[in-house]
């Protein structure tokens, strides 16, 4: 039969028995949009909320009993053994390289928590606000890029365009006129990427000139030479000949600064010794000696050492220095504040922040003193901030409301926002002496599912030196959880229970998360289930509405078979209805599926401000899931129009036409 006859047939049938096939239609429409409603759902819940929450595209490990908990001998119980006796290994460099070798994991990225107290400061709009600072250190890599890329994205259209509206040229990022600008390889003002800032760049590079750092991390670098000295004396009155050798001293090649951050009387304790090692100081004494306790520990921690008979025998070997420093590292050029930042008011932040620009140090750069009572230091660029979407939720959920503030409408607007960290300085516990508290800017250069909940994440660097700066040496030796990376997802079983077996477990997050994509799976399969049991009862009813029909159309049928129609031609007009129902029922199962989701939306509106966590759309509708619903819903019409197709095609001519 001809597809255009056939087509109008089809319609021409449906229309006389319009009653009965709409009827048979609803229950394909209440099920196709059940069924799409709650994929939709679950698609939204588990990519807006629950990996928002807790990223379920990668895998944190720890040791077990926590990442606080103490390391252990990693050469004792090793392995399976090791993890049975409830051994905690250690997350020290071997064991990351150790996951990476583990089968089906990509990558590993380590992350290191702060262990030492810090306060943070910034201005939001028109408040100040200041809290305990809490920090930790990931290891850069392309997915975090990623999605900081992804949050910036939606902000660079308009920055773009005045941009191209100046036109300025430069050749550093100094000649740009404003710091979100950058000088982009066409030798243009450009919008700063902030994303491509999430970057370690104060790591020490060796060098032997100035010239080896002309390429450097950041502008401005030279080949520096430092050294703390922690210095004991039997009589401090004599030390003005060696402040002045220190002062003045000059390396050809190299920016040399030796800083004498203790001088006091008496002999080196044990103490002093843990302070050299963490600050990597040179320990002096003038007619003073060292403690028993102090002379094990210096062999143990392998600290410098010099014992001089006099100050002028001090200020000889300060002299000789220069002929014997061969090597530095690339840092910023000496700076110098106008005030000592710990002689500041630091409660009252536009001093704190008009202070820290005082050191002539570039474009995007600061002068980091060596802690807050002197005013000398070096430039450093700002600390690179990523921070979790859900901060700015609960900023504007809760702070806003009890500070009477102004919310901040979208991550753009705190892209680039600075703020110091005061470490060694606590709210909740005892701060360091002021010899050890730090000022260090920060800003903020993105946003990340992976970053701490509450607080700042910072690439690992900076994180393993304020670790070792408080703690010493042996502080950044292990690892607190690392990330693996799991391309597949029907390997991430295989790849905890291997993990488990080295003596490791899933941190918090990973067991929330892995709980929570249960909890979804099982939710999703129920109202899938239930989706399933509508629409085959309502292929029930459609075979049992197309028995009623071909019963009432028997005589029809029977002259269609005694002028030639074929057996197929019968069973084809039969099914070709069933599927014009199965299309339209789709489509408007589809529609309603849609209509009610954006009836939910609206009703989720008013909750917004009391639950940050919930997103603008609940769901997720794909090309994929729309024309899989309909092919979906064509598949049970055929199934249902099926066995009444046979029989029409089935019926006897003569016998229908003799019964007629």
């Amino acid at each position: 039969m001809p597809v255009r006859k056939l087509i109008h047939l089809v319609i021409q049938n449906i229309a006389r028995s319009k009653k009965n096939f709409i009827f048979s239609a609803i229950g394909i429409i209440v099920g196709i949009s059940a069924l799409t409603f709650f994929v939709a759902l679950s698609e939204g819940i588990r990519e807006r909320v629950v990996n928002r929450i807790y990223p379920i595209d990668q895998l944190e490990v720890e040791p077990l009993g926590g990442a606080s908990t103490t390391p252990q001998n990693d050469a004792e119980d090793s392995g399976f053994a090791g993890a049975l006796m409830g051994r905690s290994h250690a997350l020290d460099k071997t064991a990351i390289q150790q996951l990476k070798n583990t089968e089906d994991v990509a990558e590993v990225f380590p992350k290191m928590r702060a262990r030492f107290p810090a306060k943070v400061e910034t201005g939001i709009i028109d408040r100040r606000m200041a809290a305990e600072g809490f920090l930790e250190g990931l290891y850069p890599n392309p997915s975090v890029s990623k999605e900081m890329k992804f949050y910036e994205e939606s902000c660079s259209i308009v920055e773009e365009d005045m941009c191209r509206r100046r036109q300025i040229s430069c050749k550093s990022n100094s000649e740009c006129p404003h710091e979100a600008m950058e000088c982009a390889s066409d030798g243009m003002c450009r919008p700063r990427r902030y994303w491509q800032s999430f970057v370690d760049k104060s790591k020490s590079q060796p060098c032997t000139t100035n010239t080896d750092c002309a390429d450097g991390t950041f502008e401005g670098q030279v080949c520096a030479y430092d050294r703390w000295i922690i210095l004991k004396v039997a009589n401090r009155r004599t030390l003005k000949p060696l402040r002045i050798a220190l002062d003045t001293l000059h390396h050809d090649q190299l920016d040399v600064e030796m800083y004498l951050a203790v001088a006091e009387t008496g002999a080196i304790d044990y103490q002093d010794v843990l302070d050299a090692d963490r600050a990597g100081a040179e320990l002096w004494t003038i007619q003073s000696v060292l403690t028993q306790q102090a002379q094990e520990a210096v062999y143990e921690w392998n600290v410098v050492h010099r014992a001089f008979s006099s100050v002028e025998e001090a200020v000889a070997h300060v002299q000789t220095l220069p002929g014997t420093i061969r090597e530095g590292v690339c840092r910023g050029a000496q700076c110098s504040l106008d005030k000592a930042e710990g002689s500041l008011n630091h409660w009252v932040y536009s001093q704190m922040y008009e202070n820290h620009i005082s050191g002539n140090c570039p474009v995007s750069q600061y002068c980091a003193t060596h802690n807050v009572l002197t005013r000398a230091g070096r430039c450093e660029p700002y600390m690179p901030v990523a921070i979790n979407p859900l901060m700015l939720d609960f900023y504007n959920a809760n702070v806003v409301s009890q500070l009477d503030t102004q919310p901040l409408s979208n991550e753009c607007l705190v892209l680039g926002l600075k703020g110091y960290l005061w470490l060694g300085f606590s709210f909740l516990r005892e701060s360091q002496p002021k010899r050890w508290q730090r000022l260090r800017w920060a800003e903020i250069v993105g946003f990340s599912n992976k970053a701490m909940h509450l607080g700042g994440t910072v690439p690992l660097g900076y994180v393993e030196r304020f670790n070792q700066f408080y703690l010493g040496s042996k502080s950044t030796q292990y690892y607190d959880t690392a990330l693996l990376s799991v391309p597949r997802n029907e390997d991430v079983a295989n790849v905890i229970e291997l993990v488990q077996k080295q003596g490791y477990e899933l941190s918090t997050n990973s067991r929330d998360a892995q709980k929570a994509a249960q909890m979804m799976l099982l939710v999703t399969l129920t109202f899938l289930l239930i989706s399933l049991i509508i629409i085959i009862i309502s292929a029930m009813n459609i075979s049992h509405t197309f028995l009623m029909v071909i019963y009432e159309r028997q005589r029809e049928i029977g002259i269609m078979r005694a002028i030639g129609a074929s057996k197929w031609d019968i069973r084809t007009i039969i099914l070709g209805e069933s599927l014009c129902i199965g299309l339209v029922a789709g489509i408007l199962g589809n529609g309603l599926s849609y209509g009610i989701s954006r009836l939910v939306n609206g009703l989720a509106d008013g909750l917004r401000e009391r639950f940050p966590v919930i997103p603008d759309d609940f769901f997720i509708y794909d090309w994929t899931l729309i024309v899989g619903s309909v092919l979906f819903a064509l598949c049970f019409c055929l199934i249902g129009a099926w066995v009444p197709a046979n029989r029409a095609a089935k019926l006897d001519p003569a016998v229908v036409l003799t019964r007629a």
